[in-house]
């Protein structure tokens, strides 16, 4: 059984970010260059662009999320920053 660990990349630019040129993109490929130099297997990645952090609660996209992690899909999360 392969023991390889699933992980999710929770991609969230603010507009702040945006403006400094950091865009959604750039902080996905970091994530999986993190998750690679980790030896992890990246299952899925999980896009908020352009919402307010007050209604992330709430989003499909997090409840997506969270039903990855509770069914075990994915064991790990990272936040591409």
């Amino acid at each position: 059984m392969d023991k390889t660990k699933q992980v999710g990349i929770w991609v969230r630019v603010s507009t702040e970010d945006q403006a400094k040129g950091e865009s959604p993109e750039h902080h996905e490929k970091r994530a999986r260059f993190y998750a690679k130099s980790k030896g992890w297997q990246v299952r899925e990645v999980y896009r908020l662009e352009a919402v307010s952090g007050n209604s992330v609660p709430g989003l499909p996209e997090t409840q997506r999320t969270v039903l990855n992690i509770k069914t075990c899909r994915i064991t790990g999360l990272i936040r591409g920053r």
